[in-house]
């Protein structure tokens, strides 16, 4: 039995390659009748950017900023993929939903996908060479190593 490929999730960080990277999420909806929910991932303050913070302001406003800020940002991006769907699709009818989460991206791709129970991951890639993905890594080599689903990495 050949696998169906009904929901597809199509990771973003809205670079300038996003456009190519969608349409291979949406020649897969397309093909299987599927839904492509689309995902941006908000990475969290780093420890040390919190401190920096917590020793400007007093606590109460710092955490009172933190979530104000994560507020506006997670409008601001919501917005912004909201847009880039409207752009890029001809109908929303293969569009599940647009979501924004928190969270490494890596981690907060693969929550998604398995609260969505998606059938494959779509990303982009970047070409890198061998010691700089061994250094660094890359989102999409974490979330290929570590996801139980397919993973159809886009090179641009």
């Amino acid at each position: 039995m050949l696998p169906e490929m009904k929901k597809i999730l199509f990771a973003t960080g809205l670079g300038p390659n996003a456009p190519k990277v969608f349409g291979y999420a949406l020649s897969l909806a397309e093909r299987y009748d599927g839904e492509v929910t689309v995902v941006n991932a908000i990475e969290p303050m780093n420890p040390t950017g919190r401190a920096m913070i917590d020793t400007i302001l007093a606590a109460g406003q710092a955490e009172e900023m933190r979530r104000e800020t994560e507020r506006e940002v997670h409008e601001l991006l919501s917005m912004r993929l909201e847009e880039f769907c409207a752009k890029h699709v001809k109908s929303r009818s293969h569009i599940a939903e647009v979501r924004v989460t928190e969270g490494r991206p890596e981690e907060a791709i693969l929550r998604v996908a398995n609260e969505v129970s998606a059938d494959v991951i779509v990303m982009g890639t970047h070409a890198h060479s061998k010691v700089t993905e061994i250094i660094l890594g890359s989102t999409a080599q974490r979330v290929m190593q570590r996801s139980p689903i397919p993973v159809l990495l886009v090179r641009v």
